[in-house]
């Protein structure tokens, strides 16, 4: 039988304003000084502040620390963890509406370092479990870019005339780290090879890379071709894309998420000309309803585990998939909300054992949900 979630605690942030993202520290259980697995930290992003959480049980949260932009003019829209094993300390990227990326430590809570190089708003980040140093972002200014956090460099930037031709949205790393998929307002949705050698070179080259010593500024390679690229499975704005093993799971605003992979037979259905422009084949697995949640920018989470999908609507609403059972059943096993909950909800994450569930709202409410069953 499906474990199923229960609502735990919901707590409202005093700004009131919208909670555009949420991330569990999935690297690091408890705190900076131990080890303690039943204690789950969490960011939530949004104006021009990021939270940290802790969550012990129970019906109440603790705020750790917020990080404040110095600019009152910033809005926070995605968080990422990372940790450093060398110094010992947990590492939050944020970024938002301006298009820099902050390096926060979380033992101190200072900025330590920035990244720049996006010419507009950063819309999604994700670390590498893989290689902790690696991060991957999103931007408004229609491209993908990789970063070594370590050395503070640009490895590759993923655009360019086969690339995206509107913001790109959501960003996601194979649990492998040899693609990354990418998608966006153009509708379409790709996949970069990071096994590409001019990659994996500069991959290397970025471990050493000294800015302040070096005569020259890095050699970011420029990266143009994807790998895979269809423009046929939503009629619109992409607005978030996640790896389900080797499936896609994808949201447009058509109140539906959509499992799916790449290959298949062409459409002859339609011209060739129009056939080339939609770019590869695709099969379509399964449809899955998502009621009332017709606008961008609202993004689902699957557990680590891949156990789970979750996603929120704009009614408050969060729907939760038993994913064994999508292409058998597409109604969630469970929908759940909060009484006083009734603005969108823009993302959800699952904590690292699939036990803690968060759902941010466009009221500022921060809701919190627990398996029920016993781990």
């Amino acid at each position: 039988m499906s474990k199923k979630f229960k609502l735990a605690c919901c707590y409202k942030e005093d700004h009131g304003q919208p909670l555009y993202g949420v991330s569990f520290n999935n690297l690091v259980y408890g705190n900076e000084e131990g080890d303690n697995r039943d204690t789950y930290l969490f960011s939530v992003t949004g104006t021009n502040r990021v939270s940290v959480y802790k969550y012990t049980g129970g019906t109440s949260l603790e705020l750790v620390q917020a990080y404040v932009d110095d600019s009152p003019d910033e809005v926070f829209y995605t968080s990422a963890w990372s940790y450093d094993e060398v110094h010992d300390f947990s590492i939050l990227a944020v970024a938002g509406d301006f298009g820099l990326i902050r390096l926060v430590r979380v033992d101190t809570f200072k900025n330590y370092k920035t990244l720049i190089g996006h010419g507009n708003a950063v819309n999604e980040l994700k670390f590498s479990m893989k290689d902790k140093s690696l991060l991957c972002s999103a931007s408004k200014d229609y491209s993908v870019r990789l970063w070594n956090i370590d050395t503070g460099v640009c490895i590759a930037v993923l655009c360019g005339d086969k690339g995206h031709r509107d913001e790109v949205l959501s960003v996601d790393f194979s649990l492998d780290f040899a693609k990354i998929l990418s998608c966006g307002m153009d509708q379409a949705i790709k996949v970069w090879n990071l096994e590409d050698d001019r990659i994996q070179q500069n991959i290397e080259l970025s471990r050493t890379f000294d800015v302040g010593k070096e005569n020259q500024s890095f050699p970011t390679v420029m990266i143009s071709s994807p790998l895979h690229s269809t423009s046929s499975v939503h009629e619109n704005y992409v607005d978030c894309v996640r790896w389900y093993g080797d499936l896609v799971l994808s949201k447009s605003t058509e109140s539906k998420l959509m499992c799916w992979m790449f290959g298949g037979h062409p459409r002859l259905d339609i011209p060739e000309q129009r056939r080339k422009y939609l770019g590869d084949p695709v099969t379509i697995l399964s449809e899955l309803p998502l009621p009332l949640c017709e606008i961008w920018y609202v993004r689902f989470a699957i557990d680590p585990a891949q156990r789970y999908l979750a996603c929120g609507n704009q009614n408050g609403k969060i729907s939760v998939w038993d994913l064994d059972k999508i292409v058998k059943t597409q109604e969630p096993m469970q929908t759940l909300g909060h009484p006083r909950s009734v603005t969108t909800i823009r993302q959800t994450c699952f904590s690292w054992d699939s036990q803690c569930l968060v759902g941010v709202c466009d009221d500022g409410s921060v809701c919190v949900f627990v398996n029920s069953s016993k781990k």
